[in-house]
């Protein structure tokens, strides 16, 4: 489904959760993919995500070296 994971263990994370402002270190995780995996992509990371509510966001290149463009496309299956 992705071409590529980017996994950011120990970054630090603020955010108000029941009420409370809570200090913790999280994991990012950076997929490259196509936009057609989006739904199944999101799916995907809810089902296994340990959070009830995860941060699932998209980021649309507009411009972006062709090459790594095309290496995406034909890497994300």
């Amino acid at each position: 489904m992705i071409a590529c994971a980017n996994i950011i263990p120990s970054i630090s994370s603020c955010y108000k959760w029941k009420g409370k402002i809570c200090n913790t270190t999280e994991t990012l995780l950076l997929i490259k993919t196509v936009k057609s995996k989006k739904k199944i992509i999101t799916n995907e990371v809810k089902r296994m995500h340990s959070y009830k509510t995860p941060c699932i966001g998209f980021l649309e290149f507009k411009d972006i070296n062709k090459g790594y463009e095309i290496w995406v496309k034909k890497n994300s299956y």
